[in-house]
């Protein structure tokens, strides 16, 4: 998190300065400043470690993994290979290499990668993890042994067991073996749930917050917000829990020439969340921030396109907020047949924070429901001003639903919108691998090979 590591960064700037020349300090000035967020300065000071040290396989492995984050590939592949021409074990950046070689769609080698980071290491839990994202087991390969070992081992960490769980899950579902992959499936959600120490009870409260404030104060008090800073793009925000599609609309959207998908912009989640909505007149003021605030995120983003995409999920929490300090946005919200949602949310290992909801079948059902009740609030407060698309008609028909999508934002017809898998954009979030294939039917039903073992799951969403 952003300012965790600022004491340590000023502890290693002084040491920096009595020794200008120490790797080990140079090293530990960028990795705290990596840590934070701060990749130019931590991009700064690797490179100072490499004209000290230019055989540092490890100062090329993070310079790579900055370039990564910076969505530059081909530069962070250079580094990742240099790391390894210096030391051909160096097992962390034929991770990164494997990694990039999945967020490109080339499963191939990105399979070949993790399967040699195995080779090096037998307990290298990550490598795991992305092989079996990727790869379709048949049920004869040795991993999966390997796996079964090391879940059985006792000497995982919580989170390696948990990685592994999931990874276990994948394989048997793979070969047919829903009961144990179920199983592997509960094992991995309750791992989570030790260290999350998830409370619904502090998301029912939130929400019953949030509906009073806008039952309260309409938002025609808030008309001049628009008056404080205008805006020269246009901002469409994709909503709806996740697993429901945002990822595939913003693949679309984005296939658009008028349109940058920015992907999961956490501003709103990380202002908001902080906001005391009790005092109405600071209330107004952090509107008016809020505002300011994201609309510089955005302007920072130096993009041509005139048209922004924000596919955070969980933004249909702020609905309200979003129209009324961004009224002239556009909101889409994506619906997905709760079932095939809520468990598709269940067998994903998420790492992104606010989706501990997730993590066992009591809360996940009653958070979508509230989910549901929320979006019947926002509707009636914000008549006309959200878009509903349903994700099994967008691939039932995909011209027509499509065409609407379009219409209501605002934007001409363009062909490439039938066809995203061809979109060569990065998408960093769990649906990388489904938005490179056609749009396809029949994902919505993958749930009922898990019938028998979700009876609780179904009995409460029956209804929904």
């Amino acid at each position: 998190k952003k300012g965790l590591f600022d004491e340590t960064i000023k502890e290693a700037e002084i040491l920096s300065y009595q020794f200008p020349k120490s790797t080990g300090v140079l090293n530990a000035l960028a990795a705290a400043n990596l840590a934070n967020g701060n990749l130019e300065i931590s991009l700064i000071n690797y490179q100072k470690v490499l004209k000290i040290n230019p055989k540092s396989a490890d100062a090329h492995n993070n310079i790579g993994i900055i370039y990564r984050r910076q969505n530059k590939f081909e530069c962070a592949l250079d580094h990742f290979k240099k790391s390894i021409s210096i030391d051909c074990d160096f097992i962390d950046s034929i991770y990164n290499i494997a990694r990039i070689f999945s967020e490109q769609g080339e499963d191939d080698l990105a399979i070949s990668n993790y399967q040699k980071c195995i080779r090096i290491n037998s307990n290298f839990i990550p490598a795991y993890r992305g092989l079996c994202l990727l790869k379709k087991f048949k049920g004869n390969e040795k991993e999966i042994d390997q796996m079964i070992g090391l879940f059985h081992s006792g000497n995982l960490s919580y989170y390696e067991k948990q990685q592994i769980s999931f990874s276990l899950g994948k394989v048997y579902g793979d070969i047919s073996d829903f009961k144990n992959s179920f199983y592997f499936f509960v094992q991995g959600n309750k791992l989570k749930n030790i260290n999350s120490q998830y409370k619904l009870e502090n998301d029912i409260n939130r929400f019953q917050a949030i509906k009073k404030l806008f039952q309260d104060h309409p938002r025609v008090q808030y008309k001049n917000i628009l008056d404080k800073n205008m805006c020269d793009k246009r901002i469409i925000f994709l909503v709806g829990l996740p697993r429901s599609g945002t990822s595939l609309v913003e693949q679309i959207l984005s296939s658009h020439s008028s349109v940058h998908g920015a992907g999961e912009l956490e501003l709103l989640r990380n202002s908001i969340i902080h906001l005391d909505i009790s005092n109405e007149e600071l209330f107004h003021k952090n509107l008016v921030n809020l505002r300011s605030s994201y609309l510089k995120v955005i302007e920072n983003l130096c993009v041509s396109e005139d048209v922004i995409t924000d596919k955070a999920n969980l933004n249909f929490q702020w609905i309200g907020f979003i129209l009324t300090a961004l009224p002239e946005s556009k909101i889409i919200h994506i619906k997905r047949d709760p079932i095939a949602t809520c468990w598709s949310i269940f067998k994903h290992d998420f790492l992104g924070e606010g989706l501990d909801f997730g993590n066992n079948i009591r809360d996940l059902t009653l958070y979508y429901k509230m989910y549901q009740d929320l979006m019947k609030f926002w509707h009636t407060q914000f008549p006309q001003k959200i878009f509903d698309l349903d994700y099994e008609n967008l691939t039932v028909n995909s011209e027509a639903e499509i065409r609407n999508l379009l219409s209501y934002v605002d934007l001409d017809w363009e062909n490439q919108c039938l066809a995203p898998d061809k979109n060569d954009r990065f998408v960093g979030t769990a649906s990388n691998l489904q938005v490179k294939q056609n749009i396809y039917t029949g994902s919505s039903q993958k749930w009922k090979n898990y019938e028998p073992y979700l009876q609780e799951m179904i009995s409460k969403l029956k209804s929904a």
